[in-house]
């Protein structure tokens, strides 16, 4: 009978076959969880337009602080005046050429509180996009981890399907030598050969896996996957359910951004009622006319300082509509606010649940895999000594191959679900990100 000298040898074929063809060329540099996240980071053009957006935003603090500053406008005209008065009909018609320049200063001495509430609402507004940009930075390190994990359980489960397709053609092989020697029959080749094809299949499907876990992943960093060492485990990570939920709800930016969402709101029903309300202005104006065919003796020069107080009467309802408007997002923005707080709470739970079934999985999947690698290594002998036939050595490598999946997407699970629970306590972070200022 033939030995286990064939087996060995396709564990060692296997062995090269996953390092020169499961590999993509990218995979010589080593890479960890950190150094992807800082290049998401980096690279990520839904960060850079919410940065660009929170600039843009920034100026609504300059406007708002520019109506309590001076404001000074000059004007040039020019023009002709056709002027027919029925006081002069003697002289008829005139007409006259001239040019006219002025210019024109304001200094708003009283604004009814309008002014502080337009600047409170527009730095409540920058802080809250801040807060939600903090949390999309927080967001895309999940989504990156997730990538990363699927692109590690991808090639595992390819290579563990690789591993047995090199094992089942091992094992064909002792069957066909053994049939022709008259130990075994055509239907014990007729078994190895259907696994063989059904193995193939699989690892033509884990194949594609991969290709479409590194594209993912380099949508999110922008770059291939390199070799992507396995992280460590989280051991600071809250088991707790009030003592987690204690800290996302200090740390979370969704919460963050609510409060200063709301925080806005509630300036802008000051703001709103201060519009129906008495303003005073300090206004000077100067202007100098002439005609273009009159001597500068002709000029004439009118200069003014006046305090205008404007105290709107009626304007078709619009103030109090504005008011009842900003009323309506103050109570919006504080349910929101609960809205947030509820998100929050099942958030952390679901993570804390998930966190707890990964680590359980990722245990038990490895005890399955030691039994079933020392089981498949008892059942080769006893075939080889008569007791067991080729389909229990067959359905012992499918045992090992699915214990080898299960430890696969364990580890997946577990990688995901850390940063998870991390995310929902608004601790997952980029060391070495560089973040721009806020």
């Amino acid at each position: 009978m033939i030995t286990l000298h064939t087996s060995l040898r396709a564990l060692a074929v296997a062995a090269i076959s996953i390092a020169a063809g499961l590999v993509t060329p990218s995979a010589a540099r080593s890479e960890t969880l950190e150094g992807v996240f800082r290049d998401a980071v980096k690279t990520s053009p839904d960060l850079a337009v919410r940065r660009a957006r929170i600039d843009a935003q920034r100026a609504s603090i300059t406007l708002a602080y520019s109506e309590a500053l001076p404001q000074l406008s000059t004007n040039i005209t020019a023009q002709r005046l056709d002027r027919d008065d029925p006081a002069r009909r003697i002289t008829g018609t005139e007409v006259r050429d001239e040019w006219r320049v002025g210019a024109q200063a304001s200094q708003l001495v009283f604004g009814s509180g309008r002014v502080r509430a337009a600047i409170r609402q527009a730095r409540a507004q920058v802080e809250a996009s801040e807060a939600a940009y903090r949390e999309s930075v927080q967001s895309l390190l999940l989504q990156t981890a997730q990538a990363f994990a699927e692109v590690r359980e991808a090639r595992a489960v390819a290579a563990a399907q690789q591993a047995t397709l090199e094992n089942l053609k091992g094992q064909r092989d002792y069957v066909f030598a053994n049939q022709r020697a008259g130990f075994l029959t055509l239907t014990d080749v007729a078994q190895a050969d259907a696994r063989i094809a059904a193995s193939q299949s699989q690892l033509a499907r884990a194949k594609a896996e991969v290709v479409s876990a590194e594209r993912a992943f380099a949508r999110l960093v922008g770059r291939p996957p390199g070799e992507l060492e396995r992280p460590d485990n989280l051991s600071t990570l809250p088991t707790d359910y009030e003592a987690a939920l204690s800290l996302a709800i200090a740390r979370r930016q969704s919460l963050e951004a609510a409060r200063k969402s709301e925080k806005a709101a509630d300036a802008g029903v000051d703001a709103a009622h201060a519009g129906g309300r008495p303003r005073l202005a300090l206004e000077a104006n100067s202007f100098l006319d002439n005609g273009f065919e009159f001597e500068d003796d002709d000029r004439l020069i009118e200069d003014y300082v006046a305090l205008r107080m404007t105290i709107p009467i009626f304007s078709g309802g619009a103030n109090r509509a504005r008011a009842r408007q900003q009323r309506a997002l103050r109570a919006a923005a504080r349910q929101e606010i609960a809205i947030a707080h509820r998100d929050v709470a099942q958030g952390v739970a679901t993570a804390l649940a998930d966190l707890e079934a990964a680590q359980a999985a990722e245990v038990a999947a490895q005890e399955e895999i030691r039994a079933a690698e020392l089981a498949l290594r008892g059942i080769r002998r006893e075939q080889q000594s008569g007791l067991r036939s080729v389909i229990d050595v067959l359905d012992q490598e499918q045992d090992l191959l699915s214990a080898r999946l299960s430890l696969a997407r364990a580890e997946s699970d577990r990688i995901f679900a850390e940063r998870s629970l991390q995310f929902q306590i608004g601790a997952l972070e980029c060391q070495t990100c560089d973040m721009p200022p806020s």
